[in-house]
């Protein structure tokens, strides 16, 4: 018993310095002065709207779950299916920051719902004739768990290209970036140019007098 929860305690820990650590990064990376905030347990969710390109106000979204547990206290299926609409609002807007995230890093956006995959093992407590073993249940929530954790280190830690592959509107700014490049390039070739014109026309002038 004690070992277990020993166990859990350190796994827990490592993930939360992982998860912290990832965001924190993430938060630095697009200059925001408040990345320590990653480390405050619950605060560290308004990160997420913030570095989605979105107002830190929208991080309330994540508290309507606990709100509908403070608000409707009464007990049966009407209180159940109002609990199951909070999450699923906060799983939602979740899964929306990190299509955002994805898409700004130069990712596709659609590995952001690789998230769903942690709560297919939770699917049979909403539907009843949904069910599966724990054993199974376990395996689809480890591999989703990991899938999940890699793909936050590479948004973090890795380059805009890689092996995931780029968004269209990545390569769209990179031909952006590619066209000023070659305009600025042209621009500085005509203005040497002109100077050495200049240059010439005044040699010139300084022997004819």
């Amino acid at each position: 018993m004690y070992e277990n929860i020993l166990y859990l305690t350190i796994i827990g820990s490592i993930l939360y310095v992982y998860i912290a650590f990832a965001l924190g990064s993430l938060a630095m990376r697009y200059s925001y002065r408040h990345h320590w905030i990653a480390w405050i347990p619950i605060v560290n969710l308004f990160l997420f709207p913030v570095i989605a390109k979105k107002k830190w106000q929208y991080g309330f979204i994540f508290f309507i779950p606990l709100t509908t547990l403070l608000l409707f206290v009464a007990q049966g299926a009407i209180f159940n299916m109002i609990i199951v609409v909070g999450i699923s609002i906060a799983i939602a807007f979740f899964i929306y920051c990190m299509w955002l995230i994805y898409e700004r890093r130069g990712f596709h956006g659609a590995y952001s719902l690789i998230i769903i995959l942690m709560f297919v093992p939770f699917w049979d407590i909403i539907i009843n004739s949904f069910s599966i073993t724990l054993t199974i249940k376990l395996v689809i929530l480890t591999i989703a768990l990991l899938a999940n954790l890699v793909l936050f280190g590479i948004l973090a830690w890795g380059r805009e290209k890689s092996i995931f592959g780029v968004n269209e509107e990545f390569r769209k700014t990179e031909k952006v970036k590619a066209k000023k490049s070659k305009k600025t390039s042209k621009r500085k070739k005509n203005t040497l140019r002109k100077k050495r014109k200049r240059v010439k026309i005044e040699q010139e002038n300084s022997l004819k007098e």
